[in-house]
């Protein structure tokens, strides 16, 4: 979708208001919820999936699904959990079709859509770069081991930032089955990352 980077930037109109705004015909407020949420609904799919190309195909079409959706979208959630719901929904749609797709590692490329080289770390030894990196691809290879029930809680709220609450209103399960199923899948992170020397928050961040 192109935009004016600027204009996009901008906008700090409620998530609610673009929408409205964007069903009573201003094609730049739907831009600008593009520009708000395209790294974080990007690098959700992108680690669901575990496959950048896929990702990017998914990323695609949610957006694709939400504009089409969008004359009949009313206020009743928070956008944020309306779009991560079309994101979560395709995302379980193929791990159904297809089973668990497991790529390690991903290498992280970058959150956005587009490709962009990784930044080497700045003063790390090589040892400590490839001791890294290992680290990273054992974690990508948990998240991708996780049930998909756990997998997503897990980067709602880790990697799109979203509160329990939005993602109960997300997937449609309760608070405390979403805090359940959180605490299973970062008891699984914390296993994988044992002897490694890394924290859960240090890692995770390298990851997510």
């Amino acid at each position: 979708m192109k935009r004016d980077p600027v204009d996009a930037s901008l906008d700090e109109r409620p998530d609610e208001a673009l929408m409205r705004a964007y069903q009573a015909g201003d094609v730049a407020a739907f831009e600008s919820l593009y520009a708000r949420y395209e790294r974080r609904v990007f690098a959700f799919v992108l680690r669901f999936v575990g496959d950048r190309a896929l990702a990017e195909e998914l990323f695609q079409e949610t957006f694709a699904r939400a504009v089409a959706a969008a004359p009949r979208w009313k206020p009743r959630a928070p956008f944020a959990a309306w779009i991560f719901r079309i994101a979560r929904n395709l995302c379980l749609d193929h791990v159904k079709a297809h089973g668990r797709r497991r790529t390690v590692s991903l290498d992280r490329t970058g959150d956005d859509p587009p490709e962009a080289p990784e930044p080497a770390a700045g003063g790390a030894s090589p040892d400590a770069e490839v001791f890294r990196r290992r680290t990273v691809a054992r974690l990508e290879a948990a998240i991708l081991d996780l049930e998909p029930a756990q997998r997503e809680v897990l980067l709602l709220r880790e990697r799109a930032g979203l509160s329990f609450e939005e993602i109960s209103e997300t997937t449609g399960m309760s608070v405390s089955t979403l805090k359940s199923r959180m605490r299973y899948a970062l008891g699984h992170l914390r296993k994988a990352l044992e002897g490694t020397g890394f924290d859960r928050a240090e890692a995770l961040d390298d990851v997510l």
